[in-house]
């Protein structure tokens, strides 16, 4: 739970409105608002006095404080990679000690998503189907028609995984040979 939410929902709680929880421990209802309303991620000291002021556990408070903060130095430098073209590529993400997965909320599932894609093509041991994967997600992303093939793809591979949960990799061959696929893809050995 993000610090911001944690803060609102006890303040809820304990049925304090804005001021009254800033007249308690000293620090602005506008603050406070805008933490919950999450315009920014609360200094350590702010916090502890929020934290002691709705008697929560500071630890806790701590860590996810700690957790929001980094989130966001990592949506912003994100942001401004992307603002300024620049390309970091997966490996010198890694090797900058950067987490593979630092955004986790709502705003940033893009973000999230990219990088766990990268993450994936990353461990592919064969570099040939990963730049098959690769070429297909660009196709995906720069066509035109995109909504409707990725509604189309998206049916597809449902089927597909139903049909191998229910009859196994033959069965998908099978099916896909139907369809008029002339190839399977299959991990080299």
């Amino acid at each position: 739970m993000s610090i911001s939410k944690m803060i609102s929902q006890r303040r809820e709680e304990l049925k304090l409105s804005y001021r009254e929880l800033g007249e308690r421990i000293g620090i602005s209802h506008t603050y406070i608002r805008d933490v919950e309303k999450e315009k920014f991620v609360p200094s350590f000291e702010k916090v502890i006095q929020i934290a002691n002021g709705l008697d929560l556990p500071l630890e806790k408070v701590i860590i996810e404080t700690y957790r929001d903060q980094v989130k966001n130095l990592l949506l912003e430098m994100i942001n401004l990679s992307y603002d300024h073209h620049i390309n970091l590529s997966f490996n010198d993400w890694l090797q900058g000690g950067l987490p593979i997965k630092p955004l986790n909320s709502e705003e940033t599932a893009i973000k999230d998503f990219a990088l766990e894609m990268a993450q994936l093509l990353y461990k592919e041991e064969d570099t040939e189907y990963a730049e098959l994967k690769m070429k297909v997600i660009k196709l995906i992303a720069n066509d035109k028609y995109a909504k409707y093939v990725i509604s189309i793809l998206e049916e597809l591979l449902l089927k597909m995984v139903a049909i191998k949960e229910a009859k196994g990799r033959e069965g998908v061959k099978k099916v896909l040979k139907e369809l008029g696929f002339i190839a399977y893809p299959t991990k080299k050995s």
